[in-house]
């Protein structure tokens, strides 16, 4: 049994066992994958809020630095937005939000999703 140590979460492995005899031939190898497990992704990065109008509002964002290959999604406020990994320019991210009330305070979040659900933290 062999553990290996160092590995990043929510990435697969290509691992590869081979055996050697004691004069040194070796055997061919025998190749396969590994997937580590899920994670915490981290927290999305440079969230602004653009183009507020009386009913709508554009979020921007970015991905996070920590743990970015764990995102599967996002969550902005109350709606989600699932399997979202399409970026515009530079590597941005988007969302109106639409049928707000006029003249109410909202307060915006985004947060990241993992695969199994897990939510990071929220910018």
């Amino acid at each position: 049994e062999y553990t290996m140590q160092g590995l990043e979460p929510c990435l697969e492995y290509e691992v590869q066992v081979t055996s050697l005899s004691p004069s040194g031939l070796a055997s061919p190898p025998l190749v396969f994958n590994v997937q580590t497990s899920d994670a915490m992704p981290g927290e999305p990065r440079n969230v602004t809020v653009q183009d507020v109008t009386e009913e709508s509002l554009f979020v921007w964002w970015q991905d996070p630095i920590e743990r970015k290959q764990c995102v599967l999604g996002y969550q902005v406020g109350h709606f989600p937005i699932l399997s979202l990994r399409k970026s515009s320019v530079g590597g941005w991210y988007h969302e109106e939000l639409f049928e707000l009330d006029p003249c109410t305070n909202y307060s915006v979040t985004v947060s990241a999703l993992s695969k199994t659900g897990i939510m990071g933290p929220s910018s």
